[in-house]
């Protein structure tokens, strides 16, 4: 996995289950809207319907992964789409982008910042978030183009690849 920014989606892994989620939503539509529709380019309304009515695979979809990173690229994309978001979920979204399971894993200062602040940024939008579209959606991408075009802008040096995060959910040994 490559590790570009400490943004909710900034790494290799985070824009695969983004496209693997698409993916589940787009396999449900038909042949025939698919031709009227060029993949990708169906109108949100029906995107967002179909998205609802695969909700729970969805889920199950997440929990398979045993990853944080899955939840909380589910969250993210329910949220640009305006879907409303069950309780039960959002309690296990806001779980795993605690904070507390990386503080540890980032060294760089800079960088811990950066992330703590994506988290909680994050964490407080799925909180207010209501699904009925209210919710202003902070930007939750960061691509590589767009770390490159910050740092040529801010003449920043540092690398362009990061220590990759942990999301391994892990069972609590007792």
């Amino acid at each position: 996995m490559d590790t570009w920014s400490y943004g909710i989606i900034g790494c290799d892994d985070a824009y695969d289950l983004f496209f693997d989620i698409t993916e589940i939503v787009v396999d449900k539509f038909s042949n025939e809207e698919l031709e009227l529709y060029p993949r990708y380019m169906i109108p949100d309304e029906r995107y967002k319907e179909v998205l609802v009515s695969v909700y729970e695979d969805l889920k199950k979809f997440v929990e398979v992964k045993k990853s944080r990173l899955a939840y909380i690229v589910l969250g993210a994309h329910l949220m640009i789409i305006g879907v409303p978001i069950d309780e039960n979920l959002k309690e296990k979204i806001l779980e795993y982008s605690d904070w507390k399971y990386e503080k540890d894993q980032i060294r760089n200062e800079k960088h811990r910042i950066e992330r703590k602040k994506n988290l909680e940024e994050f964490r407080e939008t799925l909180i207010k978030y209501n699904g009925n579209g209210e919710e202003k959606i902070p930007s939750f991408f960061d691509t590589v183009t767009s770390v490159i075009n910050r740092r040529f802008d801010e003449s920043d040096s540092s690398p362009i690849k990061l220590k990759n995060i942990d999301y391994t959910i892990k069972k609590n040994k007792k």
